[in-house]
């Protein structure tokens, strides 16, 4: 049976993406062999779903509507650069969440329990709300503390998250391409102007 490759995630909006594209801009002389990610793949991811069959699918849908229905909306501002692993063996450089941190982590939460719920499969890992700004094919020499230092007190004004999107993601030689399955607004959420912009990326 064909699966598909999926996400939960909150979009940026656009204003956010400008200030996004500010701080790349700032970086990318530092960083020339990082593989900085295109703003079309910007968003913060809540849960990865590797393979999901047609049933799952509509069943991830159906939990994704239903648990952010009742979750109000909340400001999200990003906040401080970090590296996976770590700074001596960076391979993703990302930006952290400043405002909203609590309120993401309860969104995250809520819909881990209405997954679990579903008998879907979730990761158990600890969740760490962050941004995915940059890949390194290799760890740099010497690591990136200088960059994660001088980065440490840049915060991007925060927006309003007003919806959750569920992602298909294809990978492709040129990297992974996104496509959106569906989306679910938050209580309160009204739908008019200003909203996240619909990216299109990697998680």
């Amino acid at each position: 049976m064909e699966t598909v490759r999926a996400f939960l995630a909150i979009p940026v909006s656009r204003e956010t993406a400008g200030a996004l594209k500010a701080l790349v801009a700032r970086l990318k002389p530092r960083l020339p062999e990082a593989r900085f990610v295109g703003a079309h793949q910007w968003h913060l991811t809540l849960h990865f779903f590797a393979a999901l069959t047609p049933d799952e699918v509509d069943r991830v849908r159906e939990v994704g509507r239903g648990a952010v229905a009742t979750v109000s909306t909340f400001l999200l501002s990003f906040r401080g650069l970090g590296a996976f692993p770590d700074t001596k063996r960076a391979r993703v450089l990302w930006l952290g969440v400043g405002e909203g941190a609590r309120e993401c982590a309860a969104l995250h939460e809520r819909l881990r329990a209405a997954l679990r719920g579903q008998g879907l499969w979730v990761e158990e890992r600890p969740f760490q709300p962050h941004l995915t700004l940059a890949r390194f094919r290799q760890p740099r020499p010497g690591g990136i503390v200088e960059e994660l230092r001088q980065g440490s007190g840049h915060e991007v004004a925060p927006f309003l998250v007003e919806r959750v999107t569920l992602f298909r993601s294809v990978l492709t030689s040129q990297g992974a391409e996104h496509t959106v399955l569906d989306e679910f607004r938050l209580g309160g959420a009204t739908g008019e102007g200003g909203g996240p912009e619909e990216v299109h990326g990697g998680p």
